[in-house]
């Protein structure tokens, strides 16, 4: 969280299925009983900061599911809390829980749906009994850390190589016009996408389309699929340009996550 929130943060992971894209979120945010203002702070901040390839943020997505720690509090004292947990009355303790005085607020987890909650607050308990932790704070603790560092050249030797047979990751390919008009840097020519897309549909299965400025990003069903998409890298197209002459343009594919790709280039069709 770019060191904006201490030791707290979160982590996320995306993938897609299918053409349903899915992103889970696994977070840890500010503790304390009086701090629900630095909780909904870092809720905010993981929504604006996470980010994934290709400019996609969290709510980019399909469907998110957010776990963690979130370290909201219930606003009520000890006695009170074990008076409702003994009686397990569970509507009034979340009548008073500020996850959900924030949620219904609007201020955080919006249009997020929770299950139904039949049990009693997770917390920590002292050790060896039911109360919950009553020990002081903070507590002071000893790590021994050991860092290694990264053989960049090793990491990216490694990376090109899985690449190299496995696709990209992402499974998508992004395709430029290598010499465009001041126009087709702005919005990919429409006559060729169309052009494109049938020749794409010869090497697999192609699940979204999008275009962004003057690129064309295709994402296939698999990553094979995309990787044998590089075989056109380079290839020289005939189209009518929109004020009907003919002219030549020639198109460059690329695949995402796949940096300096050794493909082939066709002769001029």
């Amino acid at each position: 969280m770019g060191g904006k929130a201490g030791n707290k943060g979160a982590v996320s992971i995306r993938f897609q299925f299918y053409s349903t894209s899915f992103c889970f979120i696994c977070s840890h945010l500010t503790a304390g009983q009086t701090q629900v203002k630095e909780r909904n702070e870092d809720y905010k901040e993981i929504t604006q900061k996470l980010s994934f390839p290709m400019g996609r943020s969290v709510f980019s997505h399909d469907y998110v599911f957010w776990c963690g720690d979130f370290n909201y509090r219930i606003d009520l004292t000890y006695e009170e809390v074990f008076y409702f947990l003994k009686r397990q009355d569970w509507k009034t303790l979340l009548e008073f829980d500020q996850l959900q005085q924030q949620k219904s607020s609007g201020k955080i987890f919006k249009d997020f749906h929770e299950g139904t909650i039949n049990f009693g607050p997770t917390y920590k308990y002292d050790v060896g009994s039911e109360a919950y932790d009553t020990s002081d704070k903070p507590v002071l603790a000893i790590v021994e850390v050991e860092v290694q560092e990264v053989n960049e050249a090793a990491r990216e030797s490694v990376f090109q190589e899985v690449s190299s047979f496995q696709g990209p990751l992402d499974a998508t390919v992004v395709v430029n016009l290598l010499s465009p008009t001041p126009e087709e840097k702005n919005e990919f020519p429409e006559d060729l996408r169309t052009e494109l897309m049938q020749m794409f549909e010869d090497y697999g299965t192609i699940v979204l389309v999008r275009i962004s400025g003057g690129q064309m990003l295709v994402t296939f069903a698999d990553s094979k699929s995309a990787l044998r998409v590089m075989d056109i890298d380079g290839v020289k197209d005939q189209w009518r340009s929109n004020a009907g002459d003919i002219c030549r343009q020639q198109v460059s594919s690329s695949c995402y996550g796949y940096r300096r790709c050794q493909s082939k280039t066709l002769s001029n069709l």
